[in-house]
């Protein structure tokens, strides 16, 4: 998986100017959104249908020549896969896929071996291929997000997954020729990679890991909104917030299977827009008075934003108003103790550098 790129942080202040994280580095240690939870009930999926297939084929495989070949195509993937589960890095279905061709030969044998006639299992085979490869050749070319009928096709994957698996940036030229068929009158895209929509002719307003165009507030007209922003997992899209916004609406189209959703209407995009207002001065010190400016207009359109009190924090100390940095600095820890992508340790970093500062910690928020 490609690395997101990361916000610009604020650049050493010089010795003598305030310390620590705030004036620096702290967004390179903020707590990224986990992808555990995303993979967790895919994990519980296969981990189940392993163990059924398991049983079926350890019951049923009596007639097997070689027990040496029984214990390589069954313990092989067990081993993995428990290894697998208790693994601290689970960040997709693709590292456990030297498991599968062995679970195919296993649990075929087992089959093969099962009271019925050859007949029926033959027919079931060819019935199987036949439903797997016109599902495969129908979800063309939308792979990423491919998910077979009984999950509702690939329109419907975002309802169970996300990121990688849904949308890694390979729907835009897709997008271009939906909105050239459409002719839509107003559109603006909010994509999660850093896609630029000058290189696929989109003449849409557009916020992406690149670009940091504002919306209009409200904005009315076509939103192509990224499945991933649509499921909240996109700390530079607002995240969850932003998911706020789509929750219960429901798509007026598909682009891509689950890469991008196309909504109608009028929206408050506030959420994004604050984002955007923040990152697009990113924490420049040396145009304190310009950061703060956007950390203040983003803080109004969103509240709930604390990239904009970590950037109000960073400019009052920079300026020396150690008053504001202080109130800012506090509401930023109240704004990182509602979010769920600051951790514990994210707010006692702050905590600490308010300390070294001698700004003075609201006692409500120290812990």
């Amino acid at each position: 998986m490609a690395p997101r790129k990361a916000s610009r942080p604020a650049a050493a202040l010089a010795d003598g100017e305030p310390r620590g994280c705030l004036a620096g580095r702290l967004d390179d240690n903020l707590a990224k959104p986990s992808r555990r939870e995303s993979q967790a009930s895919i994990v519980a999926e296969i981990e189940i249908s392993h163990a059924t297939r398991l049983r079926i084929s350890l019951t049923s495989w009596k007639g097997a020549r070689k027990v040496e070949l029984r214990l390589y195509t069954a313990t092989i993937p067990s081993v993995y896969m428990a290894t697998s589960a208790v693994s601290g890095m689970n960040i997709g279905l693709r590292h456990i896929f030297p498991i599968i061709p062995l679970l195919a030969i296993f649990g075929a044998a087992g089959i093969w071996n099962l009271p019925l006639k050859r007949n029926i299992l033959i027919g079931a085979l060819i019935v199987l291929l036949s439903t797997h490869a016109v599902s495969s050749l129908h979800t063309f070319p939308n792979y990423i997000s491919y998910g077979n009928e009984l999950w509702g096709g690939p329109e419907s994957v975002y309802k169970y997954l996300a990121d990688s698996n849904t949308d890694w940036g390979q729907a835009q030229k897709l997008a271009g020729f939906y909105i050239k068929r459409t002719k839509p009158t107003s559109c603006f895209m909010i994509q999660a990679f850093n896609n630029s929509k000058r290189d696929y002719g989109i003449p849409c307003g557009s916020v992406s890991d690149l670009e940091r165009d504002i919306p209009p507030l409200p904005f009315t007209g076509m939103l192509i909104v990224s499945s991933d922003i649509v499921d909240g997992v996109i700390p530079h899209a607002a995240g969850v917030r932003a998911a706020r916004v789509f929750r219960e609406l429901t798509p007026t189209a598909h682009v891509g299977g689950s890469a991008f959703l196309v909504y109608e209407g009028t929206f408050d995009l506030s959420p994004i827009a604050s984002v955007q207002h923040v990152e697009r001065v990113g924490a420049d010190v040396h145009e304190p008075h310009a950061v703060l400016e956007e950390a203040k207009i983003a803080a109004r359109l969103d509240p709930e934003n604390a990239l904009a009190y970590l950037r109000m924090c960073q400019a009052y100390l920079y300026l020396g108003q150690r008053d504001d940095a202080q109130s800012a600095c506090n509401a930023l820890l109240r704004a990182m103790k509602d979010d769920i992508y600051y951790g514990e340790g994210d707010r006692m970093r702050i905590v600490q550098t308010m300390t070294v500062n001698g700004l003075l910690v609201d006692p409500d928020l120290a812990h």
